[in-house]
């Protein structure tokens, strides 16, 4: 599940989402004990998945934006401090020397 689709979730809907995704892992474990047929793979793809929910929702209640908001974030305030990045001031270095 994309974490685009997450966070268009409520709170409540993530904590239901969270709940279905243990039960599924607790009967991919039993069926893995039990030597059913256990698709595998399924494991890591779950357990990500209930990573990626508890990770918005304690995003969420520390009030932090998404990552794509942090990073735009980061880039906003460096261009309003005049701050010039390590490509920027190599650009700047070498207009510098060529108008010498």
């Amino acid at each position: 599940m994309k974490p685009s689709e997450l966070r268009d979730k409520t709170n409540e809907e993530l904590q239901e989402l969270e709940v279905e995704l243990r039960d599924k892992l607790i009967k991919l474990q039993v069926a893995r004990a039990t030597q059913r047929n256990a698709n595998t793979a399924q494991f890591s793809i779950i357990k990500k998945d209930i990573a990626r929910v508890k990770t918005i929702v304690h995003e969420r209640a520390r009030g932090l934006a998404g990552a794509d908001a942090v990073a735009d974030g980061v880039t906003e305030v460096a261009a309003e401090s005049g701050d010039a990045g390590p490509t920027e001031q190599a650009a700047q270095t070498t207009e510098g020397e060529a108008t010498s």
